[in-house]
């Protein structure tokens, strides 16, 4: 079929679909959309990651000011008020354990996000791959018979011998 220009979307599905390598198109389609998906999906989690470590990142260097500043004037406090500064030192620690707690909660939540789209994309690769060996063992059959017709031999077998019972089954279905 020869057409100028572009096809239009019903003639580049019949061409595909009754093209011999419809089922190559198929896993290449197939693998497309899945490298699409997965750079969608890595987009929105570089997305995600980089605003949590940005607020993060803004929260840890807020306590790390009021603990600069709780510091610097600690001496004086403490000289004058123990009791205030005992209790804003038990304050900053409470601030640092629970800036350590988030950190360690958002690690905890990356790392599962991420093992669980490792395990998606095993077995998303697992999928494919079983269903790329019948698709493989199709084009490999196709390939042996195209072989079979233009050289008269197969993969497996010598170019003589195979010439030889060529010529030996020519003969003997003449004289039959």
């Amino acid at each position: 079929m020869t057409t100028t220009g572009r096809q239009t979307r019903a003639q580049a599905r019949k061409s595909a679909l009754d093209s011999e390598f419809a089922a190559l198109y198929a896993v290449a389609g197939l693998a497309d959309t899945i490298a699409a998906r997965a750079k969608t999906s890595l987009i929105e989690a570089r997305t995600k990651t980089h605003s949590r470590s940005t607020a993060l990142e803004a929260r840890a260097k807020s306590g790390v000011g009021e603990l600069t500043t709780l510091l610097a004037t600690l001496p004086e406090q403490f000289s004058s008020l123990p009791e205030i500064t005992w209790a804003k030192l038990a304050g900053a620690q409470r601030s640092a354990r629970g800036l350590a707690a988030d950190a360690s909660s958002g690690y905890a939540t990356l790392a599962v996000r991420g093992k669980r789209v490792f395990d998606d994309a095993r077995i998303v690769v697992a999928e494919v791959a079983e269903r790329m060996d019948p698709a493989f063992e199709r084009v490999q059959e196709t390939v042996t018979v195209a072989r079979q017709r233009v050289t008269g031999h197969t993969a497996g077998a010598p170019a003589k011998q195979t010439a030889a019972a060529g010529v030996a089954k020519k003969t003997t279905a003449r004289s039959a």
